[in-house]
């Protein structure tokens, strides 16, 4: 069980006497191994986060740390650990985990502790992206939308469930009244929150209250540098002004958003053009060309693949990097909750296993079918060998581009 002790903007996670995370409301986040970790939930166990910071802050060291003759070098050692944490660069999981010996990690996959989470907060959306793999579930008659209270117990569970980043995403997320609530609710239990939009509904208004609170993240798309590309590829004429619009006026907030770029054939010849609409309006730009099936199994975004020489030719000017698959932590190290409360192992594996808004997510995780399933697919994805090494795949991918978990991944 995950032990979680906050105090304003800090919060301490205990994972077990040896792992400890310190993060802050800011989403600067440090990972604490070993004796140092003991001392610190020894000490929480003592005198709780408020204790520490006073002993932090404060010019004394406890009774029972004076019996000690390492006490100012423990007391000075805890003082630069939270120093350490001021000055944390901010980032997801595999930021937090650079620096570490790798020993959480390996916990974290033994007892499956989902450290990274998505939730999809609501199927409606104002766009008819060619690529969605949920498009399926935007065009029905009555998009599901998750239900306020409902979500928010969710992101409290996964953090009860020892999550660390947490995504928000639909559909399009800030069509959910909720979204804003749900951003501050994740970073109250300091979880690094991602908010995904398509920034169509950023007016002035919405950028700046949302910019009281914004996620540690936020990220946008861009299909192309015209309306022309961009609102053939969303399927709705006036998408790219609105876009365009919306990441005006969250850049003149000060919120500096992550532009994803889906490359496809139509916008292949364009990308500089992209890339320098992005920077000037003061956002970063990453370009990806990895499109995949739908999850319903209609195959039809694999159309909009470019062709292998121009890949070949953006990987070359330094555009797209060469492809390679991570291994699998389906159901060890990730879970998403869709927007119909359904729990599944990874974004990109359709089947679920019960429901979050109705069972608490707790129960439906340390279920033995998903111990199960997890094991199953991690195995899959390592299935492939090239001689006596293996060859990572990735079973989701498999799953949406050829209707097999098995195979080697390609794009």
């Amino acid at each position: 069980m995950i032990q979680i002790a906050r105090n304003g903007d800090l919060s301490l996670r205990f994972y077990t006497s040896d792992f400890c995370v310190l993060a802050k409301h800011n989403g600067a986040r440090r990972l604490i191994e070993g004796p140092i970790a003991t001392i610190l939930l020894n000490l929480n166990n003592e005198i709780g986060v408020r204790g520490i910071r006073h002993l932090i802050n404060e010019d004394i060291v406890l009774k029972d740390i004076e019996q000690s003759d390492d006490a100012i070098v423990v007391r000075d050692e805890i003082r630069q650990l939270f120093k350490g944490l001021n000055q944390a660069e901010m980032g997801g999981v595999d930021t937090l985990l650079h620096n570490s010996t790798g020993d959480f990690h390996k916990y974290c996959i033994q007892h499956r502790v989902p450290l990274i989470g998505m939730c999809e907060i609501t199927y409606r959306c104002n766009l008819r992206c060619q690529h969605c793999y949920v498009l399926h579930k935007i065009q029905e008659n009555q998009p599901a939308h998750g239900d306020t209270q409902a979500v928010l117990r969710l992101i409290e569970s996964m953090a009860e469930l020892g999550c660390l980043d947490l995504t928000l995403t639909g559909g399009e997320s800030t069509l959910h009244k909720g979204y804003w609530t749900f951003v501050k609710a994740a970073k109250a239990f300091h979880l690094y929150t991602t908010l995904k939009t398509n920034g169509t509904t950023f007016t002035r208004n919405v950028a700046e209250k949302y910019a009281e609170d914004p996620a540690h993240e936020t990220d946008l798309s861009l299909y192309g540098a015209n309306a022309t590309l961009h609102d053939t590829f969303t399927s709705v004429p006036g998408s790219f002004e609105k876009t365009i619009s919306g990441m005006q006026e969250l850049a003149r907030v000060g919120i500096r958003c992550n532009v994803n770029c889906v490359v496809w054939e139509g916008n292949s010849n364009n990308l500089n053009d992209i890339e320098r609409i992005v920077n000037d309006l003061g956002h970063h730009i990453s370009f990806s060309d990895v499109i995949y099936g739908r999850l319903n199994g209609d195959r039809f975004p694999l159309s909009l693949r470019i062709r292998p020489e121009t890949r070949a030719r953006l990987i070359s000017e330094g555009r797209l990097k060469p492809f390679k698959v991570s291994p699998c932590i389906a159901g060890q190290m990730k879970v998403k909750v869709d927007a119909e409360g359904n729990v599944s192992t990874c974004e990109l594996l359709p089947q679920g296993f019960g429901n979050a808004f109705v069972t608490p997510l707790q129960e439906v995780w340390r279920s033995q079918e998903v111990e199960n399933f997890s094991d199953s697919v991690v195995g899959i994805s390592m299935s492939e060998r090239n001689g006596g090494s293996v060859v990572h795949s990735c079973p989701g991918l498999n799953l949406l581009n050829t209707g097999e978990l098995f195979g080697r991944t390609t794009i």
